[in-house]
């Protein structure tokens, strides 16, 4: 859609739109490369019973779908202009804001972002993962508080992230 709308490559757009405007110099698309810059978590995937390093592969296969590198730094730079109205218009964020119930009382998902209900408190962002790797980035709506979680997981269930997201915030 980005593409076709802008005429532009995905790439092209997200640097032109939101990584330079931004800032985010520790943010990009991979386009093939195989190393992440240093200082980086090592990512470790189970493969017959043994844990196998897959720090250094290509995730550019995920494309729009998470395969940009980050880091927690950038990642709440871009909440806090994403939610305090820095990137978006007025009717922009609030149909961004626009959520839908899912399967869990406490969630609603959008358009990207998801809404999360804790006690007292609201909190907006998204969850993801790709191999080895997982990260959490929620934030108050004013951006006034700010969390994001990178873990490097090789197997096994991540933490529930209200009940993590709960503790944190309270």
């Amino acid at each position: 859609m980005i593409e076709a709308a802008a005429r532009q490559s995905y790439g092209t757009e997200l640097q032109q739109r939101i990584l330079a405007p931004l800032e985010l110099r520790q943010t990009y698309l991979p386009n093939g490369e195989m190393e992440l810059p240093e200082p980086h978590a090592r990512g470790y995937l189970p493969v017959n019973g043994e844990l196998v390093d897959i720090t250094n592969f290509d995730p550019s296969q995920a494309w729009a779908a998470g395969a940009i590198v980050s880091t927690a730094a950038d990642l709440n730079r871009f909440y806090a202009a994403l939610l305090t109205g820095v990137l978006l218009s007025p009717a922009e964020l609030e149909t961004l804001q626009s959520t839908v119930p899912t399967d869990a009382a406490y969630h609603r998902g959008g358009c990207g972002v998801s809404r999360l209900e804790l006690p007292d408190l609201t909190v907006w962002g998204h969850s993801g993962g790709i191999f080895g790797y997982r990260t959490w980035s929620y934030h108050s709506g004013d951006a006034a508080r700010q969390l994001t979680l990178s873990l490097a997981c090789a197997h096994g269930a991540p933490p529930e992230t209200y009940a993590l997201l709960g503790d944190v915030f309270r």
